[in-house]
């Protein structure tokens, strides 16, 4: 990839990972519109260290909590606000470890990475983005808190292992479904990042390990810098934008990204 489209690269991973649009369906649109090649698995971890760096920065209070209650936890002292609080991250992170393990050992990923499931999932998760956030689809019993609301939100993200429906998309979607306020919401799928992310780093320099392919050391130092960035000014945005403003410029965007997705796999048949 030349320089040009390691920048691009970089920036569309980063900007998107923590909005409501789907990084891997952006990525996977450039790649079809300008014949780019694989990116591979050196990019792909640099890309999303730099997004995991991106929210441990701006997210460095509830990053410290966290830690904080997973010593107090390996210390038996549970009953801890910030133990609970850890336990709740975990408890919301199962649900996709688990389906992430099922589906790369029972699906195929040519199954999932195709342009009329993108679209349909990028066009699915903005109608359901949309409903969560007006208020058309809500708990009765209003706002839900506690280990119920994180496992409910769990298993949404779990649904980001279909591409394009955008994990911080499911996310955000399930917190509104729960009651929770637009930072609440938002905030809550930068936490579920770390473990998401870290988990997803972790398998790509797994497989990059053993396949021992280890340069474009460059490009990669490249990728990972632009990511961060991107990811640091998207989350500050994102988080000003909440603050007075709905998802709805991000449900637009989306049903028009599911239409280039759509007209893509016409055009590619």
């Amino acid at each position: 990839m030349t320089t040009l489209e390691l920048w691009i690269y970089g920036f569309v991973q980063g900007a998107t990972e923590f909005l409501p649009v789907s990084s891997s369906a952006h990525l996977y649109a450039l790649e079809q519109l300008f014949g780019w090649p694989d990116a591979g698995r050196a990019l792909a971890v640099a890309s999303h260290t730099g997004t995991l760096v991106a929210v441990i920065v701006a997210c460095r209070s509830q990053v410290a909590r966290l830690a904080s209650g997973l010593l107090m936890l390996a210390l038996g002292r549970s009953d801890q606000a910030e133990a609970r609080e850890a336990l709740r991250i975990l408890a919301a992170s199962v649900p996709l470890f688990v389906a992430g393990v099922v589906v790369a050992i029972q699906v195929p990923t040519a199954t999932l990475a195709q342009l009329p499931v993108m679209a349909a999932a990028t066009a699915g998760g903005g109608l359901l983005l949309l409903a969560a956030d007006r208020g058309w689809l809500r708990f009765r019993s209003g706002r839900m808190d506690g280990f119920a609301a994180y496992w409910f939100i769990g298993l949404m993200q779990a649904l980001a292992l279909v591409p394009g429906a955008s994990r911080a998309g499911c996310v955000m979607t399930a917190a509104r479904i729960a009651g929770w306020n637009r930072t609440a919401s938002a905030n809550v799928a930068f936490v579920l990042g770390l473990p998401a992310i870290a988990g997803a780093t972790a398998v790509e320099a797994w497989s990059l390990a053993q396949t021992g392919d280890v340069g474009l050391v460059t490009a990669a130092a490249t990728v990972l810098v632009v990511a961060f960035v991107a990811a640091l000014a998207a989350i500050w945005l994102l988080m000003r934008w909440l603050r007075q403003r709905s998802f709805l410029p991000f449900v637009i965007y989306r049903f028009v990204l599911a239409g280039l997705l759509a007209w893509m796999a016409l055009h590619a048949t």
